[in-house]
């Protein structure tokens, strides 16, 4: 009963979000792609939820069963050990430590619009990480199949989720401070690799379904869309600020041609200044 309420509000959900997409689409609103984005990855997630819940009756659907199988006849001791430390890496405390060290960085270059967003960003994956899990009831796959011990439930993924949000956020906080088009490659790259590494260990150690993977990828690309939009309404707004200022002192600084900076430039205005108010005073009192 609990998982159709969760189904039913995720569809009123992503219907909003259509509605919302296609309205800023047609009045040409600046976030029109993210809401966009946002609207599909939502609608795709109410989908694979419904299936999960009405046709596979919170079981196996799909790939799951076949990827499963292959997975675990192709383990190894070494890929074991790699990707138990991927998932460890991935869990809730790795990306917690790592959100706070983007935090502390954009926190001394002073960007502290930019770090609330951030925070907020993990804090929405935290929350819905736990609403939809409990909502939707998904048990874990066999303990036949588990290598590492779990003991919440499956659907979706939280490694998935909060990886793809955490990692996204940081990925376009650092494209923004370097403003390095090479490096932003690199960054996005290794940041994709290491979101898609976390999530095929969640199956290769048999802790996750293929679809809680998936699923954990479009909730929480969803959610990280719209934290992005609002990354980008911060950056718009520190723009605006700083051409405010730069337009605000010229009237406040005295202009010189001579090479000297503003701060000179002002000082040397005073004076100028100061001098013709003693020249005044002086012919007032003697007369000329």
């Amino acid at each position: 009963m609990t998982a159709m309420v969760v189904l039913f509000a995720q569809d009123g959900a992503a219907v909003v979000a259509v509605v919302a997409a296609v309205a800023m689409v047609l009045v040409g609103h600046r976030l029109a792609a993210y809401a966009a984005v946002a609207a599909v990855l939502l609608v795709a997630h109410a989908v694979l939820s419904s299936f999960v819940v009405v046709v596979g009756h919170l079981g196996p659907v799909g790939p799951d069963l076949v990827v499963a199988v292959k997975l675990t006849g192709a383990r190894s001791p070494v890929v074991t050990n790699v990707l138990t430390a991927v998932t460890t890496a991935g869990d809730t405390v790795g990306m917690t430590i790592f959100a706070i060290g983007v935090c502390g960085v954009l926190l001394w270059r002073r960007h502290t619009w930019a770090a609330g967003v951030m925070v907020s960003a993990v804090g929405g994956a935290g929350l819905l990480i736990v609403a939809v899990k409990n909502g939707i009831g998904r048990p874990r796959p066999p303990e036949a199949l588990r290598m590492v011990t779990e003991t919440t439930l499956s659907f979706p993924s939280g490694h998935s989720l909060s990886s793809i949000v955490v990692l996204g956020m940081a990925t376009a906080i650092a494209a923004e401070l370097l403003r390095r088009p090479g490096i932003a490659t690199w960054i996005i790259v290794v940041a994709s690799f290491a979101t898609v590494s976390i999530g095929v260990s969640r199956v290769y150690l048999g802790v996750h379904w293929t679809t809680d993977v998936l699923d954990g990828w479009l909730l929480g690309g969803a959610w990280l869309t719209v934290c992005l939009a609002a990354l980008s309404e911060v950056r718009r707004r520190d723009t605006e600020l700083c051409r405010l200022g730069r337009a605000e002192e010229p009237s406040a600084t005295t202009v010189t041609h001579d090479g000297d900076g503003p701060l000179v430039g002002a000082a040397l205005g005073a004076g100028r200044r100061r001098r013709h108010s003693l020249r005044s005073d002086d012919r007032a009192i003697t007369g000329r």
